[in-house]
């Protein structure tokens, strides 16, 4: 008898284990599949450093050049991701307000710690770049607003700290909440962004995401620095296309991570030495 029982209790600790071996691979597919939906690199280009540092730190000029040339490989791209780094408020000549009236509950005992802790700005074309550096995280886009408001040329938005949300008045129409983006030093402003959502995160809520035409123009204006501007740079491509003529369009300006080796001593169609990459993810 104290045999069977030996016997069975082992064979529940042995289906035990099973169990959590099973929960936990399912744990570590389902994250997985998370951050590969996040970065979303089906088919996609990347452009990354060469000397595998994280953020491109990589000149507007290149990503402008791009810009100008997708015309050019409409067939091939579908579209593209791209964000700026980020840009310190106060320190980067850069300030952020909101129109009178629209600021509600600042008598609050975290109103200014909360406020006052918006330390970044960020430009973005796309919710992932906030997905990505803000880790579990979530956006949630205000009725009547969505992400493809991101990449409009004529209206400037921005993405808001959900720990913010409390002091925008709620009194105010969808259109009249909006924040102001300025040059501190007086020399001009971006005008008014109009929030169109928040996010929610278990990072902090120090940064405030700008559509990036909006930054860009903002950045411009002020005749900061753009040497070392773009952080993320991302092509989707159309399924089922011949990307050769765009592989040997890029190639001019960044290196085939496939072939780094021929690209040592040589320098780009800006005659910089090539420190970016591309790598194609493909399904």
């Amino acid at each position: 008898m104290r045999k069977k029982i030996i016997v069975k209790k082992n064979l529940w600790i042995l289906v035990i284990c099973i169990i959590v071996v099973l929960v936990a691979t399912a744990l570590i597919v389902f994250r997985d599949d998370l951050i590969k939906q996040g970065n979303n690199y089906d088919n996609m280009i990347i452009i990354e450093r060469i000397d595998g540092q994280e953020s491109l730190r990589m000149p507007y000029k290149y990503l402008d050049k791009i810009l100008r040339d997708k015309s050019f490989y409409l067939e091939e791209i579908e579209s593209i991701s791209v964000s700026s780094v980020k840009f310190a408020i106060g320190e980067e000549s850069i300030g952020w307000g909101i129109d009178e009236g629209g600021l509600v509950n600042t008598e609050d005992k975290d109103a200014v710690e909360i406020l006052g802790g918006i330390k970044y700005c960020k430009g973005i074309s796309d919710i992932y770049a906030i997905i990505t550096e803000k880790k579990n995280s979530s956006v949630e886009f205000y009725e009547g607003y969505y992400a493809e408001m991101l990449i409009n040329n004529r209206e400037d938005y921005v993405i808001i700290p959900s720990s913010m949300s409390k002091f925008i008045n709620e009194n105010l129409v969808p259109e009249e909440k909006r924040m102001i983006l300025r040059h501190s030093d007086g020399s001009g402003y971006l005008g008014f962004c109009t929030i169109i959502g928040e996010y929610t995160t278990k990072d902090e809520y120090d940064t405030i995401y700008v559509s990036y035409s909006g930054m860009v123009n903002l950045i411009q204006s002020g005749n900061i620095d753009m040497s070392e501007y773009v952080d993320t740079f991302k092509i989707k491509l159309h399924e089922g296309k011949d990307y050769t003529k765009l592989i040997e369009y890029l190639n001019t300006y960044f290196a085939d991570a496939d072939s780094l080796e021929k690209y040592e001593g040589k320098t780009n169609m800006f005659d910089d030495p090539y420190i970016y990459q591309f790598v194609h993810y493909s399904k």
